[in-house]
């Protein structure tokens, strides 16, 4: 009866998160601002927005843009029109041959490619291309102060549950690789069967987009727990609690990110783990699924990976 309780306690804060970003991210809702962290957006022909402000992503904007469109290390694709000004920091702009900036374009850090036919009506500004690290740099730590964030949260509200995310990754590293491998694999599939569904399948469409990259966050944050653990039980350099394990290896894992290529291998690979210990401990809860289809996470031990 606890375990169920606990599980139900774990879906309902995730269904909690998961219709709160659907009711500000979502495309019905995009009309107005779309502010986003380490990801893209796309604007997309028949579509207007109010503001654009992306750190850490590439924009495409084929449609209008009623206002303001900031940029901070990432490229911009435009294509359409901007109602005001377009400032770009830290990425390559390229204009299409139907963009219309009704305001100022400033660019630092990259390279401008303009397209005849493309219109700039306010003051165009452009700096050297050496702030592009910089802003990348910046870029990238704002959205690492933003994982962290969200990990000592998340842990402060399910600290049970974390924990058995943390101990699955301890004791079953190679399952949990594979289950998220597969799940990962399989997440086309989904979107596909949603869109041959029609009406329901287009409703649903919007809630698993964003509850797919919450669930691999929530792994991600297990798989932070369980490195922290380690960390701290090697080094001793803090006192054991959920939180500290929780923060260092997120931090530790967030470093790692900043590494070429390697760095975004291991950050992958941690969300993919993160994903299958999320499907073998049944979202945290350690409760078998039904028949035994995937195995029973054990409990967590006391230590490293209790509360």
């Amino acid at each position: 009866m606890k375990e169920r309780i606990e599980m139900r306690r774990a879906l309902v804060i995730i269904a909690i998160v998961v219709l709160v970003l659907t009711i500000f991210i979502t495309p019905a809702y995009a009309q107005r601002d779309i502010t986003r962290f380490g990801s893209n957006v796309v604007v997309r022909e028949d579509e207007a927005v109010g503001n654009v402000t992306v750190f850490g992503g590439n924009v495409t904007i084929d449609g209008t843009v009623e206002e303001n469109i900031t940029v901070f290390g990432g490229n911009l694709r435009l294509n359409g029109r901007v109602g005001e000004n377009v400032t770009h920091f830290g990425g390559n702009t390229i204009l299409g041959e139907n963009a219309v900036i009704e305001g100022d374009f400033t660019h630092f850090g990259g390279t401008v490619t303009r397209a005849p036919g493309a219109e700039i009506r306010g003051t165009e500004t452009t700096g050297p291309r050496i702030f592009r690290p910089f802003v990348s740099f910046v870029s990238g730590l704002l959205s690492l102060i933003a994982t962290l964030v969200l990990a000592a949260v998340v842990v402060a509200l399910l600290p049970r549950q974390t924990a058995v995310l943390a101990d699955t990754v301890e004791k079953q590293p190679l399952p949990s690789l594979g289950y998220g491998f597969l799940a990962t694999i399989l997440i086309p599939v989904v979107f596909i069967l949603l869109f041959l569904l029609i009406i329901i399948g287009w409703i649903l469409i919007p809630f698993v987009a964003i509850a797919i990259p919450i669930i691999y966050l929530y792994g991600y944050i297990g798989v932070s727990r369980w490195l922290g653990g380690r960390i701290i039980e090697a080094t001793h350099i803090v006192q054991e609690s959920p939180i500290a394990q929780v923060l260092i290896g997120a931090l530790v894992l967030g470093i790692v990110g900043f590494i070429p290529i390697l760095g975004w291998l291991v950050v992958l690979l941690a969300a993919i783990a993160g994903l299958g210990a999320v499907l073998i401990s049944k979202f945290g809860t350690g409760q078998p699924w039904r028949r035994g289809r995937i195995p029973q996470a054990p409990p967590p031990e006391t230590g490293r990976g209790a509360a």
